[in-house]
């Protein structure tokens, strides 16, 4: 009997366990439903509030900003509910990369991501990527999604962001079949014919280059596109720079100094087309164009820029038109004013051995004004290379988003300033991935423009050679390279094209004026023996 008591005793002990650990996990299985339901339901009135304006836009940001703590124990459909709220709100902030942000995470968290319920995310993000750059974040968005489909807001012009996000995967033919299904009338047609003329200019189709940027120079293409007036002039302007530098590569110098002097001088790419055009007209047999486009090269305008390469040119050009004095001084004033400066780039990247983090901060301190002294390299060299085109569009993206961590840190949210941590770390996130790319390109900038130095340096020392050996065979009466020299440019001072504004100067009057730059001819004879 008393056995049996303490066995029965055992059993309802046992089965008080059981039912209390049943009871257990009844709970959680009952309060995680629960748990989402009420969320769901505050964040329902929470909306219904707001469209019916009952709740004013700081009690509707404050309220979703407590939701956003329980963003994890909430439903799909709750979460995309809220990011889209957050993405509309930041809108109306004034964060249009922080709505990007928003309105990418709901469209991702969707089963069905080019459905309606997101169409009003496609529209914010259309939009926005047509006033910032925030390609890249669209492009990150378009690399994750796995449906082939075409958001209606962004229509044909979303096979450019496809093919730029396969470009950035080096997957560049692939990139050509998304660029070749735009037209004429979408936004992106021109940018995408410059990308397939450089994917085939690589392949060595000079031709099929040519006519991609033919089609953006095209009046018809011009008239019917959408792209803004501004936005279609630099389209103009890297066409012709791109025909300037193929047709230059293959042989057709005086094509490629024309279109060079298409490009506009309000572009960034101006410099560029007027250095680029010398070597044009250089090897055109335009030798007194030539100087002439050099005299503006080096007019205090473009005083920030480091360009050894013209000095060298300069020589090279006054040798074959044997002014062996000349090629000799401006020989002198390449090793006087860059060996000094690139011995020191030299020194500092073999020193700190940069790395993109070290090499961003040497950028932001340039940028902030940081003298040439504590800087360790000048500043010319260091502007020269943050100028180069791999790093304007990432300092863009940069200085947009900079703008708008500043406007968060001060403005707030409608006010607002407290609990802002989840947004200033999305933005973080951004923040250092641009730093990172800022440091990589310029970093690649630096060592390239040290690269190209001491190439130069080793051809003008070759140079110097040959001017000595000259210089020798002119005073014995004889000339040497005699078949090759220049002997007479006569009437070679005409050019198609060329503007009434052309001048003659002797390059020893140091005489600029703006509107003046590039139109000038230095009027000087060859002195080879006939």
């Amino acid at each position: 009997m008393k056995l049996r008591g303490i066995i029965l005793l055992t059993c309802l002990l046992w089965m008080s366990t059981e039912l209390t650990g049943f009871d257990q996990v009844f709970a959680k299985s009952r309060s995680k439903p629960t748990q989402e339901l009420r969320l769901e339901r505050q964040l329902e009135s929470l909306l219904k509030n707001y469209r019916n304006g009952k709740s004013s836009i700081r009690v509707v940001w404050a309220a979703s900003a407590r939701l956003n703590n329980d963003f994890t124990r909430m439903n799909t459909n709750s979460k995309i509910r809220l990011r889209q709220l957050q993405a509309n709100l930041s809108l109306k902030a004034g964060y249009p990369i922080l709505a990007s942000i928003y309105a990418s995470e709901s469209i991702l968290l969707s089963n069905e991501p080019f459905s309606n319920e997101n169409a009003a995310m496609w529209d914010a993000l259309a939009m926005i990527s047509r006033a910032r750059p925030i390609q890249y974040i669209v492009e990150e968005l378009a690399g994750k999604l796995k449906d082939s489909a075409t958001p209606p807001a962004f229509g044909n012009d979303w096979n450019y962001i496809l093919g730029n996000y396969q470009l950035e995967q080096g997957k560049m033919h692939l990139a050509k079949r998304y660029f070749e299904k735009l037209t004429m009338q979408d936004r992106y047609f021109m940018p995408s014919q410059y990308q397939l003329a450089l994917i085939e200019f690589s392949d060595g189709d000079l031709k099929g280059a040519e006519a991609r940027l033919a089609s953006i120079l095209d009046p018809t293409s011009r008239a019917v596109n959408p792209l803004t007036g501004s936005d279609q002039v630099e389209m103009w302007n890297y066409a012709n720079i791109a025909l300037g530098r193929m047709y230059y590569e293959n042989k057709q110098f005086m094509q490629s100094a024309q279109h060079y002097r298409k490009v506009t001088k309000t572009s960034p790419l101006y410099y560029d087309s007027l250095f680029e055009q010398s070597w044009s007209l250089f090897l055109g047999g335009r030798l007194k164009h030539a100087l002439g486009t050099l005299y503006g090269v080096h007019a205090p305008y473009f005083s920030e820029r480091f360009n050894p390469e013209s000095k060298v040119l300069e020589s090279l050009i006054y040798f074959w038109m044997c002014r062996y004095d000349r090629a000799r001084n401006a020989l002198a004033d390449f090793a006087e004013e860059h060996s000094e400066t690139v011995e020191s780039l030299a020194k500092f990247l073999d020193r700190q051995r940069l790395s993109p983090e070290t090499s961003y901060r040497l950028f932001e301190n340039l940028i902030s004004g940081v003298s040439s002294a504590s800087l360790g390299i000048p500043r010319n060299v260091l502007l020269t290379a943050a100028d180069r085109d791999p790093m304007l569009l990432v300092r863009d993206q940069y200085a947009n988003l900079i703008t708008e961590i500043d406007r968060l840190q001060t403005v707030g949210f409608f006010g607002i300033r407290r609990g802002l941590k989840p947004q200033e770390a999305r933005l973080e996130k951004i923040n250092q991935s641009l730093r990172n790319s800022i440091g990589e390109k310029f970093l690649v900038e630096l060592r390239s423009l040290k690269e190209h130095y001491e190439s130069l340096y080793s051809q003008a020392q070759f140079l110097y050679l040959e001017l000595l050996m000259s210089e020798k065979e002119q005073l014995l009466g004889r000339e040497l390279h005699a078949s090759s020299k220049v002997k007479k440019l006569g009437a070679m001072t005409s050019l198609n094209n060329w503007s009434q504004k052309s001048q003659s100067w002797e390059d020893d009057k140091d005489e600029y004026w703006w509107d003046e730059i590039g139109f000038q001819i230095i009027d000087i004879e060859p002195m080879c023996n006939q």
